[in-house]
């Protein structure tokens, strides 16, 4: 292997379980995390859909559940619950923060196996809002200091957008009978799920609070334009769908 060429790989569900920081800190123990964070009501609604996305993909013979009944069970439906949007228990587990024995208590009876180990890795911490900024000057402030963090030499280009499920959705063939599967699909701004995105957005609330008031004064975690970060970070405590 090239000494010099940097390797990566995309995993979000690397924060879901202290196993799987515990094989990082051992086999790559300085690792660079770069985590980015969306509003919970929509990262609920992508996490669900995309799932079932999954399963058409790999041709899976496997009926996904309905979003209620996930909501419901007691574990994690593939790594989705309504707990699945409070990056902060997940951010908890590095160790770059102070925990109070009411934190390690919460941490202990949620639905994943959580645990705190604390690391020497670092963090780029990033919201969805930030890469789809319009702001020009913004926009590239966060790709500038983005490649810095990781030691890049060459600039990072403009994100793209891309937010379709493709096996999710009937839209390139209106007269196909959908699976299943791809019935199961939620818009979560529908009126039946207002209840839901209540609870997200008080949950939301209380997360963004604790990332602004705690993981982002660890010297371990670089965020890009932290004043406009923490105005994204405020949108959590609204409803999105209205």
């Amino acid at each position: 292997l090239d000494p010099t060429k940097k390797r990566a790989f995309k995993c979000p569900t690397t924060m879901y379980n202290y196993k799987s920081l515990a094989r990082m800190k051992t086999h790559s123990p300085n690792a660079k995390f770069v985590v980015g964070m969306r509003h919970p009501v929509k990262m609920l609604q992508s996490f669900y859909n995309y799932r079932i996305a999954e399963i058409g993909e790999k041709g899976l013979d496997e009926l996904a559940p309905p979003f209620q009944e996930v909501l419901d069970s007691p574990e994690p439906w593939k790594g989705v619950s309504m707990e699945s949007t409070r990056f902060e228990l997940f951010l908890q587990q590095m160790g770059k923060t102070t925990m109070t024995p009411e934190d390690f208590d919460e941490m202990a009876h949620q639905k994943y196996d959580l645990a705190v180990k604390p690391t020497d890795f670092t963090v780029f911490l990033y919201t969805v809002d930030q890469l789809e900024d319009t702001d020009e000057s913004r926009s590239l402030n966060v790709r500038t200091v983005m490649q810095e963090y990781l030691e890049l030499n060459t600039p990072i280009n403009p994100f793209g957008h891309e937010n379709k499920n493709h096996h999710t959705s009937d839209a390139a063939e209106p007269d196909r009978e959908l699976t299943a599967n791809e019935k199961q699909v939620i818009s979560i701004c529908d009126p039946q799920w207002a209840d839901v995105r209540a609870k997200l957005i008080e949950q939301g609330a209380r997360t963004a609070q604790w990332i602004a008031d705690e993981f982002m004064n660890s010297p371990a975690v670089i965020v890009a334009n932290p004043e406009h970060f923490k105005e994204t970070l405020q949108s959590w405590g609204t409803d999105p769908c209205v």
